[in-house]
């Protein structure tokens, strides 16, 4: 069986898809960029309006 690829970029349009009625953001940090030892980012991160 032949493994299918997925690139990142459809992997978030479909995120965003699911997601149209709420906050929606992709490449989300944890803090501030510069100097930062424990920096994380998230791929996606959604949110329900309210």
């Amino acid at each position: 069986m032949k493994a299918v690829k997925i690139r990142a970029d459809q992997i978030k349009r479909a995120l965003s898809k699911r997601h149209t009625d709420d906050l929606f953001l992709t490449e989300v940090k944890t803090g501030a960029t510069w100097n930062n030892t424990e920096l994380l980012k998230f791929d996606a991160l959604a949110m329900k309006k309210s």
